[in-house]
């Protein structure tokens, strides 16, 4: 029943970004983009970051498009903590047992950090998301009552100060966090949560939405293309190299709302996969806590041949690439599926438990109108 509640073209962008993720780290952290100057390859590897970039992006714009009509779960956000916490500690386990961290990582203080990943920052990502998630009443309640003409103009002020002056600064300023950080998560929030209730008239069709997410990936290419050659005739451009690729920058915001608007003005899915997708979907969160867990977080990379991948043929390249990641994704889906089954027969087992209760009468006060 939980999972027919769930809209599967959602379910379905969540698992897609998820997979634009693991892409965007097999090609970092595995050093393929500072590895392809020139050949088709660099084309490539780049083409691949710029249709990937939007992913987190999206991924905020769907839970902001949710919980901006949902109630707040002090349940959920408790499980979320013990899913970042059950990874994290599993990991430092795993990676002491195998000798996979890098000499002198672990001490005091790095192992007390494995115990408090979500402060300690551990998964960046996840940090951020559990700050926006705290602040959603605030920032839901605020949606839901302002004028729509009101809060479209917060928005717009919002994006002018975050992402349109940065995107166009000819320096880096100090206190950007280039999208990294918890304020951008909540513009991403306040810009879902306009659509879930008033709809955006500039991109109302599929074909728009499809149009927008490729122009905007096609502008991101185009501008780190030309600075890059700018930077190698002047030697003046290097700290604004990869700039187009910020979260916070305002092509990237542009197509990764065009993504979006693809799922919102397209056509539900149904039927049999929309229950199998349902059915997986609550896994995907684990993908990210598995393949960027510190212990294997630049070791995934050299196990698929990610180092040296780019020197290969093009189609070797590519393939390489994408078996990476539909491993690491399916590998990353399989385990936190047993990490699933672990938490619903301890919540079976805990269900009438004091704590339980106190937490739904916590949810009862957050959410009383």
């Amino acid at each position: 029943m939980k999972n027919k509640q769930r809209n599967a073209s959602f379910e379905l962008l969540r698992m897609i970004s998820m997979c634009m993720v693991i892409v965007l780290h097999a090609l970092d952290k595995s050093k393929i983009l500072a590895s392809t100057e020139g050949g088709v390859n660099h084309i490539i590897s780049w083409i691949l970051e710029s249709l990937c970039i939007q992913a987190v992006n999206v991924y905020v714009l769907i839970s902001g498009y949710f919980l901006v009509k949902s109630r707040f779960k002090t349940t959920r956000l408790a499980e979320l903590i013990c899913q970042v916490l059950f990874y994290s500690v599993i990991g430092l386990f795993v990676g002491l047992s195998f000798n996979l961290f890098e000499p002198g990582y672990i001490n005091n203080y790095t192992l007390f950090e494995f115990f408090f990943p979500i402060h300690a920052n551990k998964y960046w990502f996840i940090t951020k998301y559990i700050i926006m998630y705290l602040f959603s009443p605030v920032l839901a309640l605020a949606v839901n009552k302002m004028s729509q003409k009101k809060l479209s103009l917060i928005i717009i002020f919002l994006v002018i100060y975050e992402s349109v002056v940065k995107s166009i600064s000819p320096i880096i300023f100090v206190p950007d966090n280039l999208g990294y950080d918890a304020l951008w998560f909540m513009i991403l929030f306040l810009i879902a949560g306009y659509i879930r209730l008033y709809g955006l008239k500039a991109v109302d069709t599929k074909g728009k939405a499809i149009g927008l997410y490729v122009i905007g990936a096609a502008l991101i290419f185009a501008e780190n293309e030309v600075v890059s050659v700018l930077n190698q005739r002047t030697g003046h451009f290097a700290e604004l190299k990869k700039v187009a690729f910020n979260y916070n920058h305002i092509f990237a915001l542009l197509s990764s709302i065009g993504l979006f608007m693809i799922v919102v003005n397209g056509k539900k899915i149904e039927g049999k996969i929309a229950d199998i997708i349902c059915a997986v979907s609550p896994m995907t969160l684990g993908v990210y806590l598995f393949h960027e867990n510190p212990a294997i977080r630049f070791k995934w990379q050299e196990i698929f041949g990610l180092y040296d991948a780019y020197t290969k043929s093009s189609l070797k390249f590519i393939l390489c690439l994408l078996g990476a990641v539909i491993c690491m994704f399916i590998v990353g889906m399989c385990f936190d599926f047993v990490r699933k089954c672990i938490f619903d027969l301890i919540k079976k087992l805990t269900g009438r438990m004091k704590i339980t209760a106190w937490l739904n009468k916590l949810d009862g006060i957050i959410n009383e109108e």
